[in-house]
């Protein structure tokens, strides 16, 4: 860029000096070297190639009209210009093209030089090119395609007809007007019949490289027509005063502008004979092309004939008609899809462009668009496209609102939006919308959401409770709200009333997909999820609902990711789930992670076999499914379908935005015995994470069978994660499953451990459940030391440590071992010094309180239980507690009803179908209660 500049500057230094010495200086001549170097400072600022081009027009033009001698001088000008075009063209080429073509450098010089004549000079100009079944922008002077068809075309027939520099100078501009000419039917065609795809590029390149060869040939003959002599005798009678004489047209014309006296250019146009005699501009007009025409080479101008017809048909069939128009849409649009599907942005934005030049008006390809791009994951761009819409004021004004407040009221753009911003497209949303319309109450409800994410409860519940009144549907919404409001008596026996009508409705009309739907929807919010999954089941086999098969997928999913973070249902169960959810659902990305979890413990799942691969690579991915999982199912499919190249692309997408992410690729490739990509991959992943991401590199260690140093990074931040889930989940698998408990006591860290996570656990239900229960469990199971870990539980209490977790933790391992007496000596221990005990405290001491003596403690434990109860009520291993209570107490139909109820949804070794089955054998050999 910046030789470009030196180059030219001195170049326009010795013109000008030039000028000043043999030529007369004229107003215009001055105007155009001051204007000229002006635009070459203006381009040196700001670093613009299509500026310094403009200068060199200026520059050509103001030696032009400097010039008094109309061959010599200008002979020379043009020597010198392209010596000055090879010394600029070389140094950026000598080292690539030193042993190549002589022709390909000429041909850049040659394209240089056409740019300095200012007729091609659009920065990112230049026509539609098909390469690999898409279409491509070309981009200025490096599209040598288009340079091929005309200039090199143009340049040899130039060289081998021996044409001055003045003809050589008009020629190939009008070679490179020809070359992009040339390249328009080719595209024109291809838009219209594009089922051709990439087979027919040679095709297309060779109609271009034929329709080049005779408009180059006829541009020619235009060249030697205005460069050579003409007899003008006929077409200026009566106005030159001379019979006949012979001149150059060129010439002519160019007379009249230099002889033109200052300030005559403001003038209306006409031109002078070297004798005087004026011409009027239309009358010059028609000699010239009569001349041309009637000269010695007419014949050369009907050879473009034909590439002519073939433009203006290529562009009718492809342009003309409303029809034409439409496919074009849909062509575009499929292009748009397979590029955001591909990760090809610049190709999706210009598909997005072009639909839109196309059909300014018509809203329902814009809203197509915007939502392809928003579950595409270019969010911004969706949303910038609809607010564009909204403020414009097109028809749909509200429509674009309605669009706007739908996909950003709860942030789930991805960027900052001002939220003042987003209300006020919530109201202008719900005045332009008819009151009382389900799109107002939609509008209502989602203004509602947006108040309640910026706590304005108030205001919130009142736009929903608006929302509500006209459309039911928005209840959940507002019994959510007024839950976060402390009030959720209020909101649940709302929703229990909505969801007796809902029943109600469903028994007269069993096909009501709305209602089962709403339903589903309330159950869910009532966190019983299984009822939910019942609804739900019972309306995919009444009614073909797509909407009903992804909410049960959706359900199920969510429902074994719970039971499987807990650690409180069996495999069989889990997998039957999964393949429910797939079966509804093909292809959904969060199921197929599940699957790879299962696989990682260790269960045979089969989802190589069952699992629609297929579509889950072709689908795209939709509000449910963050990229994220997305790219993490496509990382795992390349490793299960054994494809290099989906894998590579899916693992440097990942490590590139979130290296955690590469975490199951690396766990599922020591399963599949490919260590070495798997160890090459970890390390990849870790060299990419920040440095205080430490959660992130303690994932990717544990993934990589790295255990000691996984153990190290977690004893550095304990402290800063103690209620992440994603750190329960890191230390489940990584201390239990995989550590030696052996190496674990020689080290003295198999009760240091769970204390850790009970720690950590907080007041998390279900972390202090897998602390106290799964944790403790298989650690002993694994090296069977209870007594010593009883000790080791002693010695940390006395060192110091938190009592209460000491004492709750001994006491569970003693319930684990039979020491009921011992165990309830310390729980209680442990509930008198927790000033809030927890449910799993609790449900421990009333087992060992039933197992210790039932007739002295039944009633105490009972008592112990049933407060556990009223705060979870949704927990089966409280349920089967429970129901070994009343079992003890001989009060079998109420020991049925809760044993029942946790069998459904523990797994099978929790003893819950053993102790239900013993309470019905003792039903039917006559018990009472």
């Amino acid at each position: 860029m910046w030789h470009h500049v030196i180059c030219w500057t001195v170049l326009l230094l010795l013109v000008r000096r030039s000028a000043a010495r043999h030529c007369c200086p004229r107003r215009m001549t001055r105007w155009l070297l001051c204007s000229a170097g002006s635009v070459l400072l203006s381009a040196a600022v700001l670093t613009s190639v299509w500026l310094v081009q403009l200068s060199m027009a200026i520059s050509w033009l103001a030696l032009l009209d400097c010039t008094p001698d109309r061959f010599d001088p200008g002979r020379r000008l043009t020597t010198a210009g392209f010596a000055g075009f090879f010394v600029i063209g070389f140094p950026e080429r000598v080292q690539a093209w030193w042993s190549g073509a002589v022709t390909d450098w000429l041909t850049v010089c040659t394209s240089s030089a056409a740019t300095l004549c200012g007729l091609v000079h659009v920065r990112e100009g230049g026509g539609l090119r098909l390469q690999a079944g898409a279409f491509e922008m070309t981009r200025g002077i490096h599209d040598w395609g288009t340079w091929y068809t005309g200039l090199l075309p143009g340049l040899f027939w130039g060289l081998l007809q021996r044409r001055s520099g003045v003809q050589m100078l008009l020629l190939l501009p009008a070679a490179a007007a020809a070359g992009l000419l040339s390249s328009l039917p080719g595209s024109l065609l291809q838009m219209a019949w594009p089922g051709s795809q990439g087979g027919a590029m040679p095709v297309l390149q060779l109609l271009g490289v034929v329709l080049a060869i005779p408009l180059v040939l006829s541009c020619d003959a235009m060249v030697l027509f205005l460069t050579g002599p003409v007899c003008l005798k006929g077409f200026v009678n009566g106005m030159a005063g001379e019979e006949g004489f012979s001149e150059n047209p060129v010439s002519v014309l160019w007379n009249s502008w230099v002889s033109a006296e200052s300030g005559s250019f403001e003038e209306p146009a006409s031109f002078r004979l070297p004798d005087g005699g004026r011409v009027p501009l239309l009358t010059c007009v028609r000699f010239t092309l009569s001349g041309w025409l009637s000269s010695r080479v007419p014949s050369r101008f009907l050879y473009g004939l034909p590439g002519v017809f073939v433009l203006l048909f290529g562009a009718a069939a492809s342009l003309g008609s409303p029809a034409a128009t439409a496919r074009q849409v849909g062509i575009y649009e499929g292009y748009a899809r397979a590029a955001l599907a591909a990760g090809d942005d610049s190709m999706a934005r210009f598909c997005w462009e072009a639909v839109i030049s196309l059909e300014p008006r018509n809203l329902a390809v814009q809203y197509r668009f915007a939502d392809l791009l928003w579950s595409g994951g270019r969010r911004l761009d969706g949303w910038r496209l609809m607010e564009r819409l909204s403020v414009d004021g097109v028809a749909g004004y509200g429509p674009s609102h309605v669009w706007l407040l739908k996909h950003s009221a709860l942030g789930e753009t991805g960027f900052a939006i001002d939220p003042n911003r987003r209300v006020e497209h919530f109201r202008q949303a719900i005045r332009s919308l008819p009151a009382g319309s389900t799109d107002a109450a939609e509008a209502l409800a989602n203004l509602g959401m947006e108040y309640a994410a910026q706590g304005e409860q108030r205001l919130s519940t009142e736009a929903l409770a608006a929302a509500a009144s006209v459309d039911r549907r928005f209840l959940c919404e507002l019994c959510a709200v007024e839950r976060m409001g402390g009030k959720p008596l209020e909101g649940d026996i709302r929703l229990l009333k909505y969801r007796s009508e809902l029943q109600a409705e469903l028994v007269q009309h069993p096909g009501n997909c709305d209602a089962v739907f709403e339903s589903a929807r309330v159950s869910i919010l009532l966190e019983e999820r299984s009822a939910a999954i019942a609804v739900l089941r019972a309306g995919v086999r009444v009614a073909a609902d797509a909407r009903l098969s992804r909410l049960l997928s959706d359900t199920l999913a969510a429902d074994v990711e719970s039971r499987l973070m807990a650690g409180n249902a069996d495999a069989e169960w889990l997998l039957r789930s999964l393949r429910e959810a797939e079966l509804h659902d093909p292809g959904r990305p969060a199921v197929v992670l599940l699957l790879c979890d299962l696989e990682l413990l260790g269960v045979e799942t089969g989802l190589l076999d069952w699992v629609d691969w297929q579509r889950l690579l072709s689908r795209n991915a939709d509000a449910r499914d963050t990229p994220r999982t997305v790219r993490e199912s496509y990382l795992l499919a390349g490793i299960l379908l054994e494809q290099p190249e989906l894998m590579q692309l899916a693992a440097e997408s990942l490590v590139l935005t979130v290296p955690g992410g590469v975490a199951r690729g690396v766990a599922l490739l020591h399963r599949q015995r490919q260590s070495e990509q798997a160890q090459r991959l970890a390390e990849l992943a870790i060299s990419h994470c920040a440095d205080g991401d430490r959660l992130t590199r303690f994932a990717l260690l544990r993934a990589d069978q790295r255990y000691a140093e996984a153990r190290a990074v977690y004893d550095g931040f304990e402290s800063e994660y103690a209620t992440s889930e994603a750190l329960r989940g890191a230390w489940y698998g990584t201390m239990v499953e995989e550590f030696d408990a052996a190496a674990a006591v020689s080290a003295g860290a198999i009760c240091e451990y769970p204390l850790r996570l009970l720690r950590a656990a907080g007041d998390v239900p279900e972390t202090r459940l897998l602390a106290v229960d799964r944790l403790t469990r298989l650690v002993l199971s694994g090296c069977g030391c209870s007594g010593w870990a009883e000790g080791e539980l002693q010695r940390l209490r006395a060192a110091g440590t938190d009592s209460g977790l000491c004492l709750e933790a001994m006491g569970h391992v003693a319930v684990m071992t039979g020491n009921y007496r011992q165990a309830v000596a310390w729980l209680e221990q442990a509930v008198f010094l927790q000033a809030e005990p927890g449910d799993v405290l609790l449900n421990n001491l009333a087992a060992a309180l039933i197992r210790d003596d039932s007739q002295r403690n039944g009633g105490r434990a009972l008592r112990l239980i049933d407060h556990a109860i009223e705060r979870s009520s949704d927990r089966p291993e409280l349920l089967n507690t429970r129901g070994e209570i009343y079992m003890a107490l001989r009060m079998w139909k109420l020991a049925i009803r809760d044993l029942e109820r946790a069998a459904a949804e523990l797994p099978a070794e929790s003893g819950s179908q053993h102790l239900l089955q013993i309470c019905r054998e003792q039903m039917e050999h006559g018990g009472q209660r």
